[in-house]
């Protein structure tokens, strides 16, 4: 019987530099695809100019011909920016600047039927390939997107990073648009054969399994990249304590100035360590508790369909316990740097506002980890 499924279209907007990238993102749907659409009934098609477009002339220049032959019948919007801007066209900065200007006044006339996710990546650029001007530029534009229009960007590091936000990303979103109730989705559908479904329910032990394997690698990822977010802000912070100090010595009184420029330098490392690890931490929970549902599920599965192994029980307990660990040592070294963070001094205005910035994210880190180490203790029990 002929099944529908529902097309979401997804655009990707970068410059030339970031071309890696653009590769992986189209992995992701790839696999996006066979994880998440088949299960959901939808499948999401991947809009660039490299297959969607096609050579033409235009009188308001190259990038008229692509937008015209992209459209806007897209549902997200994907923006990638590194080292370069781009090249400059006659409606903005550059064609990804105007392309993004595109889906932000769609979604300004209609904030549910289109979403927008943007990254900049946040690696060091080899100094023969740093142009200034482009990099003023794109500093410009992320502090537009971020403090006139409302854009929540993310940053990463590794293309890898990327893939694995945009995993987690994309259904999500794609899920939001789908449920929006009363709006007339501008996806189209299609009729196919039957459909092979592969829900919840349907999966066995060795699913879960690997799932288990998976989300514990990735939980513990995360957690060894913010216990080193961490000990590099705090060796940071020390270091501009000392530099303040260091103005002292001899006798010398520093000037305002001085201290305020010290301090001004402390409050932007502060600031970029709670954007970078605010990511880290959603993500981080999230693979937490599909780790714990996939314990949950394959202990219940193991009982009701086989004589469960005296020996897979605790080497289950024995993975439990080492997650538990991770958490416990990431609690306390949370804590302790939390309340380090709590007791500088409040010496200017931009560094009690980087103090609030940081303090936030640990607070709500410290509390899922709380909480998950509760739910490791009670899946514990279910092993006794």
């Amino acid at each position: 019987m002929p099944s529908s499924i529902t097309i979401f279209k997804i655009f990707l907007s970068s410059p030339s530099d970031v071309q890696n990238e653009r590769t992986a993102v189209e992995e992701v749907i790839q696999e996006i695809n066979l994880n998440f659409g088949k299960p959901n009934n939808l499948r999401l098609e991947l809009l660039k100019w490299e297959t969607h477009s096609a050579p033409g002339v235009s009188e308001m220049g190259v990038q008229q011909v692509v937008s015209s032959d992209i459209g806007s019948d897209y549902d997200v919007f994907i923006g990638i920016l590194w080292k370069k801007f781009g090249t400059p066209t006659k409606k903005a900065n550059s064609g990804t600047e105007e392309e993004f200007l595109d889906a932000y006044k769609r979604y300004q006339e209609s904030p549910k039927r289109i979403q927008i996710l943007f990254y900049f990546k946040d690696t060091p650029i080899p100094p023969s390939e740093i142009v200034p001007s482009e990099l003023l530029k794109i500093q410009e534009f992320k502090k537009d997107i971020s403090s006139n229009k409302n854009i929540l960007y993310w940053s990463y590091e590794t293309i890898e990073q990327l893939s694995k936000y945009l995993r987690h990303h994309l259904p999500k979103r794609i899920l939001q648009i789908k449920e929006s109730p009363n709006i007339q989705s501008n996806t189209s559908f299609e009729n196919t054969d039957v459909i092979e479904t592969n829900t919840e329910g349907e999966l066995g032990i060795l699913d879960y399994q690997e799932a288990i394997e998976e989300h514990m690698r990735d939980t513990k990822d995360f957690l060894h990249r913010l216990s080193e977010a961490t000990a590099w802000i705090g060796k940071e912070v020390s270091e501009k304590a000392s530099e303040i100090d260091g103005l002292t010595l001899g006798g010398n009184q520093p000037s305002r100035k001085e201290i305020k420029e010290v301090l001004g330098r402390t409050a932007s490392i502060m600031n970029n360590y709670a954007r970078k690890v605010k990511p880290e931490i959603l993500m981080y929970h999230e693979h937490f508790q599909k780790s714990i549902q996939a314990f949950s599920n394959l202990i219940i599965l193991s009982k009701e369909d086989f004589e469960i192994d005296p020996e897979e029980i605790e080497i289950t307990k024995v993975s439990i316990i080492s997650l538990k660990k991770s958490v416990t040592d990431t609690i306390f070294s949370m804590s302790s740097f939390l309340e380090a963070i709590t007791s500088l001094p409040r010496l200017s205005k931009e560094l009690n506002r980087a103090k609030t910035n940081v303090s936030i994210e640990v607070k709500t880190l410290i509390s899922n980890l709380n909480a998950n180490h509760e739910i490791a203790e009670e899946l514990l029990k279910k092993l006794e």
